[in-house]
């Protein structure tokens, strides 16, 4: 065994913890109790761990209770899933977090029902928050991302104006989030060059092609949240 999870179903089915015990450390932003800001479209935003929310990002539902089961299959690998009768646009969504022995990762499976005869629309959002210190570095394969507010503003990727954009100590201060284009690799995460480890996100780019940099900066009022 090689990760410890903790999941929240009474906090939206969100990972709240993923425990490298190898490394003894939390690969994700850790947090010893529940911090929330009105943020998103349910003015409910909570700091750390994994957010997973349907069918629109940060939504009015993201810290509303799931429905949960637990599952257990012959190659002693075990699961649990977090389900929601979505009120918006009539579906139900499911997510499965399966852990299997040997190995250092947690799979996720999303299963999304449309229940009615018509289309409709979604957004499936999976957020992870990190602990930043000067020298961790985003890995994202692209060169060009737009920025989130202002999608007709475009950057280029990791060097902008001569800062390296991926280093977080070579960032501006104020907040700074992008929405990559042009993704060709499905894969993207962080690595702490100090402590040497980090995190990644792979999926198949068929099913989730959309890849998102977010940071508050690093000025000390916007970092307090």
């Amino acid at each position: 065994e090689y990760l410890r999870v903790t999941i929240a179903p009474d906090l939206g089915g969100r990972i709240w913890d993923v425990y490298d015990k190898l490394g003894r450390r939390h690969l994700a932003n850790y947090q010893t109790g529940v911090r929330a800001y009105n943020a998103g479209f349910g003015l409910n935003y909570t700091t750390g761990g994994i957010e997973v929310n349907y069918p629109r990002a940060h939504s009015c539902t993201t810290n509303l209770p799931r429905e949960t089961c637990y599952e257990r299959y012959p190659d002693g690998s075990a699961a649990v899933v977090m389900s929601e009768y979505d009120r918006i646009w009539r579906t139900r969504w499911a997510m499965t977090y399966r852990l299997y022995p040997g190995r250092a990762y947690v799979e996720q499976r999303v299963r999304l029902y449309n229940r009615t005869p018509h289309d409709t629309r979604y957004m499936y959002w999976n957020n992870c928050g990190f602990v930043l210190r000067p020298n961790t570095r985003f890995i994202f394969p692209e060169d060009e991302g737009a920025m989130h507010g202002q999608e007709d503003t475009t950057f280029s990727w990791p060097l902008w104006r001569r800062h390296d954009m991926s280093l977080f100590r070579d960032i501006p201060p104020q907040a700074l989030g992008l929405y990559y284009l042009n993704a060709r690799e499905p894969y993207f995460g962080y690595y702490d060059h100090d402590d040497e480890f980090g995190l990644v996100h792979y999926a198949d780019l068929a099913d989730v092609p959309g890849k998102k940099y977010w940071t508050w900066g690093t000025d000390p009022a916007m970092m307090e949240r």
